[in-house]
């Protein structure tokens, strides 16, 4: 559901500390402050996404799980700006690396989890994936594969089928990243250019979520979910350049976060759908708060959702056919959601570590760019 290699979506990415050998718990030992705080707060976006997917059927949590991508999107943002502009400088080889970088990291996952959908759907019997079933997923298909899933919009009236429906946050994604590049050398090295390209680009992308989001036939379009990401980058941006302003908007930006946490939970049970999503918009504001703090508690319950951020995007893929994805009767769907933590987390091991440079000793980092 993430910028710099994780999706939520990420809202799901590789560090750009220095890579440490062994696995990932010999490398989190060893994690900056501001890198964990991220992963935490991938964590908490993922739990809201389990809880929206495991307790859809109760018609109480509308709205819940597009913070929880909200916050994915604007992780994925910062960490795209980062791998950026840590990487080469030059236009082709910056963007070779980046994009490289970025389908080593997601597509593996993504297609396995899309090829043993279609052999499962082809192999359970008819009563569990009728014929308007099958026919629905493998319509849908070539858009999952293509990255164009958030404008697929050919579902079969009244079929229950979605197993790949939360694939729209990976196709918004995607198209952020292909156009990153484009974007990081569009804005050149000036802190005026860059601050008139980004901040106009940022303004244009939320002003268009504004006024898309009013029409719900597209309200999982680009133009409507690309301003988190956007959001990050320019963030990202204005940290590395001011430090001192932005660790003066830390705390400010962490109240606000905390304060939007705790509203979200009556808002939930009280309000519609609108008002959760624009209680939680504010939890974008604590992730950057604790992310310029450094703030990332330690102890049982830090560790738990540092360890659902670093396995968001595997545990995201396939919370999907264990809710809402229309394999299983609704009363199933919350033990679904418990049931994608340790299948994600094999997921993790054999399909997504084995692409991410940060466990692998001998990793090389490419030269800083000059001042």
């Amino acid at each position: 559901m993430n910028g710099d290699g994780r999706n939520p979506a990420g809202a799901k990415a590789e560090s750009e500390s220095a890579p440490a050998p062994g696995r990932a718990a010999a490398s989190a030992a060893g994690q900056s402050g501001p890198d964990r705080a991220l992963d935490q707060w991938r964590g908490l976006a993922l739990l809201l996404v389990l809880i929206s997917h495991g307790f859809f059927f109760t018609n109480r949590v509308d709205g819940i799980g597009r913070v929880g991508v909200n916050l994915f999107f604007f992780i994925s943002g910062i960490l795209v700006f980062r791998s950026l502009s840590r990487g080469p400088q030059g236009f082709w080889t910056g963007a070779r690396y980046f994009w490289v970088r970025r389908t080593r990291r997601l597509v593996p996952a993504k297609y396995f989890y899309l090829f043993a959908m279609a052999a499962l759907v082809l192999l359970v019997g008819q009563t569990v994936a009728p014929p308007d079933f099958r026919r629905s997923f493998f319509n849908s298909l070539p858009s999952s594969l293509l990255y164009y899933r958030n404008y697929y919009h050919g579902g079969i009236p009244g079929v229950r089928e979605n197993l790949t429906g939360h694939l729209w946050s990976l196709g918004c994604e995607m198209q952020f990243y292909l156009l990153a590049p484009l974007l990081y050398f569009a804005g050149g090295r000036t802190f005026a250019r860059r601050v008139i390209v980004w901040g106009l680009l940022l303004a244009a992308l939320m002003a268009g979520g504004v006024i898309w989001r009013s029409n719900m036939e597209i309200k999982y379009t680009f133009q409507v979910a690309a301003w988190p990401m956007m959001a990050g980058f320019f963030a990202q941006y204005l940290r590395e350049t001011f430090p001192r302003a932005a660790t003066e908007l830390a705390t400010p930006c962490a109240w606000a976060g905390a304060l939007s946490l705790a509203a979200l939970t009556p808002v939930l049970l009280l309000a519609g759908k609108n008002a959760v999503v624009l209680t939680g918009t504010p939890l974008v504001a604590g992730c950057l708060g604790c992310y310029l703090l450094g703030f990332a508690p330690r102890g049982r319950l830090g560790g738990a959702f540092h360890y659902l951020g670093n396995r968001t995007y595997s545990m995201y893929l396939w919370q999907q056919p264990l809710t809402i994805g229309g394999l299983l009767p609704s009363w199933l769907h919350p033990f679904g959601s418990l049931l994608a933590v340790p299948l994600g987390a094999l997921s993790f091991r054999y399909l997504e570590e084995p692409f991410m440079s940060k466990y692998h000793s001998g990793s090389k980092k490419p030269a800083a760019p000059p001042a």
